[in-house]
């Protein structure tokens, strides 16, 4: 926002402008002129008796009222509807123990087979590259030790 100061300077710089300005002079001319026709035909509308303005406040209240009375009506009818629906919903939902599926059984018999096996050996599954390496290196120590 600019200052009084500053808008004033302004109104005053386009005093001026319209000084020299016929087009503009004119065009401000014709805007004063619908802006004063505006206003009086304001005043004239509203020149109205004290019954009219009477009436009118009583039929915009009458308005009021009513349109309340639906809207609330409405919002009763939507939370309503969103209650039955939560209810519905709360009723037919699934209850008990979740259901277990077949795979989950299955899977776990594999892996009992599993360390069944790896009991059974002497040397877990993970280490047996290793057991490789070491007897590979004992025998390369041993024929080193012969020569």
């Amino acid at each position: 926002m600019s200052s009084p100061r500053e808008q004033g300077q302004h109104d005053l710089d386009s005093r001026e402008h319209r000084a020299i300005c016929a087009r503009c002079r004119d065009g401000h001319e014709q805007v004063e002129s619908a802006i004063a026709g505006l206003r009086t035909l304001a005043r004239e509308a509203s020149d109205r008796p004290e019954i009219f303005w009477e009436r009118q406040r009583l039929a915009v209240r009458e308005r009021l009222h009513a349109g309340r009375g639906a809207r609330s009506f409405g919002r009763l009818a939507w939370v309503s509807a969103a209650v039955l629906v939560l209810l519905t919903l709360a009723l037919f939902a699934p209850r008990g123990e979740p259901v277990v599926p077949d795979i989950a059984a299955g899977q776990d018999q594999e892996l009992l087979v599993e360390i069944e096996r790896s009991l059974d050996r002497e040397l877990p599954q993970a280490l047996e590259p290793g057991l490789v390496l070491t007897r590979e290196l004992e025998s390369a120590a041993t024929q080193s030790a012969q020569k």
